[in-house]
């Protein structure tokens, strides 16, 4: 025995798979008898009395482990408990609000042309006629319904009567046209997932060291869906191109149905049938998390990746990339083929419609042709399969990020000079650049870094190129150990895009969002629906970058706090 070997008490299925392969276990855990005078019945008892004293000593260190935990229960403020009751109702709360407020915000935007064409369609002429006076047309100004939902009962009843109550009688929401348009899309995208060709590519490493195998074939399926739409409308004539408009209510009832579906099958398939295996690699549990609340678990999700099909269909991806960002780029065309369908005079879309829609669609396409760096973002590699990101996927994108289109639709009467759209064209794209230089600046100099050493590393404002380099970049070394044990380095990149702001994508993606809101011709936040895309955005980036500042001092420990010493702001060079 050697001096090892004293240092570092065996573990008990140790001492037990040593016994079973016919060792002995060591004299200093056998009471100082030595392994000549120990024969099997004397191993099995000094097993017996060794679990005996390690279950004592769980007990002790139980029962210790809980005092300090009463003591700072009884020691809590009042605010530290209010706060922690808000954490446990706020999933709730959001999962039963944000579609009301969608809407909210649907009814104020769209309620008079879609609930007039249901009343047509399902009620008799004198109920239609009965109920038509009573729906107001908010002409998309959310502010109105909102201030009277605020302004008391009476309030808020009277709104009922102008929009809620005339949409229930349409029974708008239960369109077939609008389900059938959603549905059918849906499955499309599902269909086009598996059957079209496509590179494989292996997302991350998650935190139980598993590396899923993604279809990157998204640009392919957008392509493939929107000559099946032109094909459809225009050459078969099966449906009207402006369908999603025209019958909106019935899809975002569908939407709805949709993403309450895929939070019960993820939360009930992390219950009974986790994904806890890459086909061909090992088996653990380390990416399912549950939390103790029910409402927290369906919010937040419980799996990292809720796979289907023995391991290669992945739902948060096919959610938010398919169901999500190819229904946004065809949600968007739908609303300029309906206000071309709509413009009498002229019949054409405005310049604000068509500018919306090529940006916008730059947007789409980017993030579907790059599919594998989306791989490497906070959604897929941090956010769990929850309502979160699933409502968000599959009901948030097609609906809050079209408002614009959507607005615009109500309002053809809104032009954009020449000069003006070239200055939002050249913004949006000053803003996409440095988002994807900045992006690619990061990714490169991860993966070359190793390969390539300290001289020939990713560190001008060209970020999409190895560039040469006479001295070493700025960078701050940092590790960590992961779920699965094992300690794992990195580099976090202080050079570049990076040295002005710790989360610069961030700010260029607003930028981005910026140029969308300006497509209205309106003055920034002057009208609610055309500038709630940008706002919800700040609001979305601003509690990433804050959540990403926690988790990442978390992680890296000291090595973060030496990096925030060399760039000091989060978002807003010079300011924040």
């Amino acid at each position: 025995v050697g001096p090892s070997d004293v240092v570092r008490p065996l573990r008990l299925e140790e001492i037990a798979d040593r016994n079973l392969s016919g060792a002995m276990a060591p004299p200093e855990l056998i009471g100082g008898s030595s392994a000549a005078q120990c024969d099997a019945g004397h191993a099995v008892a000094a097993l017996d009395a060794i679990a005996l004293r390690e279950k004592a000593c769980d007990g002790d260190a139980e029962v210790a482990d809980k005092k300090p935990r009463l003591a700072e229960g009884k020691g809590r403020s009042r605010g530290a408990v209010l706060l922690r009751a808000v954490e446990r109702v706020f999933p709730l709360l959001a999962m039963c609000s944000i579609p009301l407020m969608l809407a909210l915000v649907a009814v104020s935007c769209l309620a008079p042309v879609d609930v007039n064409l249901a009343l047509m369609q399902f009620s008799s002429a004198d109920k239609a006629q009965a109920l038509t006076p009573a729906l107001v047309d908010f002409q998309c100004e959310i502010s109105r319904p909102l201030m009277m939902l605020l302004r008391g009962r009476e309030s808020a009843r009277t709104l009922y009567s102008q929009t809620f109550a005339p949409l229930w009688a349409s029974r708008a929401l239960l369109s077939a046209r609008g389900h059938a348009c959603y549905f059918g899309f849906v499955l499309l995208q599902f269909v086009l997932q598996l059957a079209l060709p496509g590179r494989v590519a292996l997302g991350e490493t998650t935190p139980a060291g598993h590396r899923w195998p993604y279809k990157m074939n998204g640009l392919l399926a957008l392509m493939v869906t929107a000559a099946l739409f032109v094909l459809a409308t225009f050459a078969l004539d099966l449906f009207s191109p402006a369908i999603y408009y025209e019958h909106f209510f019935g899809a975002f009832a569908a939407a709805n149905e949709l993403a309450a579906a895929a939070v019960a099958l993820c939360y009930f398939k992390a219950w009974f049938a986790p994904s806890t295996q890459v086909p061909g690699g090992p088996k653990t549990t380390a990416d399912v998390k549950w939390s103790g609340s029910v409402f927290a678990d369906l919010y937040k999700g419980v799996e990292l990746n809720t796979r289907l099909f023995g391991g290669r269909f992945d739902v948060k991806m096919f959610v938010i990339a398919r169901v999500g960002m190819i229904g946004w780029a065809m949600v968007n065309l739908s609303a300029l083929l309906a206000q071309q369908r709509a413009s009498n005079s002229t019949g054409t879309a405005s310049l604000a419609m068509m500018l919306i829609n090529v940006l916008q669609l730059v947007y789409v396409v980017d993030l579907l042709a790059r599919e594998e760096w989306y791989l490497s973002t906070i959604d897929i590699m941090t956010d769990r399969c929850g309502f979160y990101l699933l409502y968000g996927g599959a009901v948030f994108v097609p609906v809050a990020y079209c408002l614009q289109s959507m607005w615009l639709i109500r309002h053809a009467d809104v032009e954009l000079s020449a000069t003006r759209a070239a200055a939002i064209a050249l913004l949006f794209t000053v803003s996409y650049g440095a988002f994807l230089d900045s992006n690619w600046q990061r990714t490169q100099f991860r993966r070359d870094y190793v390969a390539l050493g300290p001289a020939r590393t990713t560190v001008g404002l060209l970020g999409n190129r190895v560039l040469r380099s006479s001295a070493p970049p700025k960078l701050v070394r940092a590790s960590w150990r992961a779920a699965d044990g094992r300690s794992r380095a990195t580099v976090l990149l202080a050079d570049g895009y990076w040295r002005l702001a710790r989360h610069i994508n961030y700010t260029a993606d607003l930028g981005m969002c910026f140029a969308f809101g300006l497509c209205s011709g309106r003055a920034p936040l002057a009208d609610a629906l055309p500038w709630f895309y940008f706002v919800f955005m700040l609001v979305l980036l601003t509690h990433r970058a804050l959540r990403d500042e926690r988790r990442m001092r978390d992680k890296y420990g000291r090595a973060y706090d030496a990096y925030t010493a060399q760039v000091p702001y989060v978002m807003l060079p010079g300011v924040w």
